[in-house]
Protein backbone atom coordinates (compact mmCIF):
# COMPACT_ATOMS: atom_id res chain seq x y z
CA UNK A 1 0.00 0.00 0.00
CA UNK A 2 1.27 2.87 -0.72
CA UNK A 3 1.49 6.62 1.39
CA UNK A 4 -0.81 9.47 0.79
CA UNK A 5 0.62 12.09 -1.04
CA UNK A 6 2.15 14.78 1.58
CA UNK A 7 2.14 18.67 1.79
CA UNK A 8 4.78 19.33 4.24
CA UNK A 9 4.28 16.15 5.81
CA UNK A 10 0.70 15.88 6.04
CA UNK A 11 -1.74 14.62 3.62
CA UNK A 12 -2.51 17.03 0.67
CA UNK A 13 -6.09 16.71 1.84
CA UNK A 14 -4.58 20.03 4.48
CA UNK A 15 -3.34 21.77 2.31
CA UNK A 16 -6.62 22.49 0.07
CA UNK A 17 -7.77 25.06 3.05
CA UNK A 18 -4.56 27.00 3.14
CA UNK A 19 -5.03 27.05 -0.80
CA UNK A 20 -8.73 28.41 -0.74
CA UNK A 21 -7.59 30.76 2.24
CA UNK A 22 -4.90 32.10 -0.27
CA UNK A 23 -7.34 32.39 -3.22
CA UNK A 24 -9.54 34.62 -1.40
CA UNK A 25 -6.79 37.12 -0.32
CA UNK A 26 -5.73 37.59 -3.62
CA UNK A 27 -9.24 38.16 -4.30
CA UNK A 28 -10.03 40.57 -1.50
CA UNK A 29 -7.30 42.69 -2.36
CA UNK A 30 -7.43 42.75 -6.24
CA UNK A 31 -10.97 43.89 -5.36
CA UNK A 32 -10.08 46.16 -3.07
CA UNK A 33 -7.67 47.83 -5.21
CA UNK A 34 -9.73 48.06 -8.76
CA UNK A 35 -12.67 49.48 -6.53
CA UNK A 36 -11.78 51.08 -4.26
CA UNK A 37 -14.00 49.35 -1.76
CA UNK A 38 -12.82 46.78 0.53
CA UNK A 39 -15.10 43.52 0.35
CA UNK A 40 -15.58 40.73 3.20
CA UNK A 41 -15.38 37.40 1.38
CA UNK A 42 -14.57 35.90 -1.77
CA UNK A 43 -17.58 35.68 -3.50
CA UNK A 44 -18.56 39.60 -2.92
CA UNK A 45 -15.11 40.32 -4.16
CA UNK A 46 -15.88 38.95 -7.32
CA UNK A 47 -19.28 40.20 -7.74
CA UNK A 48 -17.49 43.54 -6.98
CA UNK A 49 -14.60 42.75 -9.44
CA UNK A 50 -17.34 41.73 -12.25
CA UNK A 51 -19.54 44.83 -11.78
CA UNK A 52 -16.52 46.79 -11.83
CA UNK A 53 -16.26 45.79 -15.44
CA UNK A 54 -12.31 44.40 -14.35
CA UNK A 55 -13.47 40.38 -14.87
CA UNK A 56 -14.69 39.71 -18.24
CA UNK A 57 -16.71 36.90 -18.93
CA UNK A 58 -14.69 33.83 -19.38
CA UNK A 59 -12.00 33.91 -16.16
CA UNK A 60 -15.04 35.37 -14.28
CA UNK A 61 -17.02 32.29 -14.84
CA UNK A 62 -14.06 30.23 -13.75
CA UNK A 63 -13.02 32.13 -10.96
CA UNK A 64 -16.76 32.70 -9.68
CA UNK A 65 -16.82 28.12 -10.79
CA UNK A 66 -13.37 27.38 -8.76
CA UNK A 67 -14.46 29.40 -5.55
CA UNK A 68 -18.02 27.12 -5.75
CA UNK A 69 -15.65 24.36 -6.04
CA UNK A 70 -13.38 25.33 -3.23
CA UNK A 71 -16.50 24.74 -1.17
CA UNK A 72 -17.83 22.00 -2.09
CA UNK A 73 -16.14 19.37 0.31
CA UNK A 74 -15.51 22.27 3.04
CA UNK A 75 -12.41 23.03 4.17
CA UNK A 76 -11.99 20.77 7.06
CA UNK A 77 -9.32 17.87 6.76
CA UNK A 78 -10.62 14.50 5.97
CA UNK A 79 -14.00 16.51 4.11
CA UNK A 80 -11.88 15.44 0.27
CA UNK A 81 -10.25 12.57 -0.77
CA UNK A 82 -7.05 12.43 -1.93
CA UNK A 83 -8.13 12.96 -5.77
CA UNK A 84 -10.45 16.07 -5.37
CA UNK A 85 -7.52 17.22 -2.84
CA UNK A 86 -5.16 17.55 -5.93
CA UNK A 87 -7.43 18.83 -8.03
CA UNK A 88 -8.50 21.65 -6.08
CA UNK A 89 -4.62 22.55 -4.94
CA UNK A 90 -3.47 22.69 -9.03
CA UNK A 91 -6.72 24.36 -10.14
CA UNK A 92 -6.67 27.31 -6.94
CA UNK A 93 -2.79 27.42 -7.33
CA UNK A 94 -2.84 27.98 -10.94
CA UNK A 95 -5.81 30.87 -11.01
CA UNK A 96 -4.00 32.19 -8.04
CA UNK A 97 -1.07 32.72 -9.55
CA UNK A 98 -2.65 33.91 -13.15
CA UNK A 99 -4.74 36.55 -11.10
CA UNK A 100 -1.50 37.71 -9.09
CA UNK A 101 0.91 38.23 -12.14
CA UNK A 102 -1.99 39.59 -14.51
CA UNK A 103 -3.34 41.86 -12.22
CA UNK A 104 -7.04 40.63 -13.86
Amino acid sequence: MTKPSTDLGRPVRFSVGRRRTTFESVLLELAARRTGRATTDGGRAIDALESNGDSPFGPNEYVRGLWKLSHTGGSHPGLSDEEDAHHRIYAISAITSWLVRTGA
